[in-house]
């Protein structure tokens, strides 16, 4: 499972998407992945605390820092991966 919704867990652009990265939204995706499946969460920014959360949901996180080479060249954003134990 791939998620590019929003600018992420945090800063939300729209309060409506936050249930995507709550307990219930991970917890829903931990049930639609077999042990060894991948959920991964891009975002505009390193939400340091998402990589607990998704720990809590029962994945096993790390996170990656992407550089930007569009608009906001240097910056760097962040993709979550969480493997469902």
């Amino acid at each position: 499972i791939l998620l590019d919704v929003d600018n992420g867990p945090d800063p939300l652009a729209h309060d409506h998407n936050a249930s995507l990265y709550g307990p219930a939204g991970l917890r829903a995706a931990h049930r639609a992945l077999r042990p060894g499946g991948v959920h991964g969460v891009w975002s505009y920014s390193d939400a340091g605390a998402f990589s607990k959360v998704l720990e809590r949901a029962g994945f096993r996180a790390s996170v990656h820092g992407v550089a930007n080479k569009g608009r906001d060249r240097g910056r760097s954003h962040a993709i979550w991966l969480g493997v469902r134990k």
